[in-house]
């Protein structure tokens, strides 16, 4: 039998801290724009938060949805491999929880729900691993 073990990289939770949802009309334009800002903080020797403020709006102007979501990381493997899972492994773990959020609230606001694509985030890990390297 093969024995498992803990992984170095683990995601322990979620918490959306801030949330703002404007809507001036039922008739949202069908072309969406996404906005995420990442941001790192090291809160001690191997725990990280990854914060992103994600923005929504439609092409129309008449939806605009703002929240912050910060997922909470513990990792314990060496500098190099921190920076990889945080970098890569951190925003994909946290967006499922932005897409559902953002599917929920569009639902229970009376619209049609918007339902978010997958997105390549790949394009966070820069900005993030330059935060994470400063932090090690």
């Amino acid at each position: 039998m093969a024995h498992s073990s803990t992984s170095s990289f683990q995601f322990k939770n979620y918490i959306i801290s801030k949330a703002q949802f404007e809507i001036d009309n039922a008739n949202i334009g069908t072309d969406l724009q996404f906005e995420i800002e990442p941001s790192v903080e090291k809160t001690d020797e191997s725990r990280f938060v990854i914060t992103l403020d994600i923005q929504v709006s439609d092409s129309e102007k008449h939806m605009k949805f703002t929240f912050t979501i910060s997922g909470f990381f513990e990792c314990t493997a060496n500098d190099a491999n921190v920076i990889n899972y945080m970098s890569v492994n951190g925003p994909a773990i946290i967006f499922p929880y932005i897409r559902a959020y953002v599917t929920n609230m569009t639902a229970l606001s009376g619209i049609k729900p918007i339902i978010i694509p997958t997105l390549n985030l790949s394009g966070l890990g820069p900005k993030i691993k330059e935060q994470i390297k400063a932090l090690l």
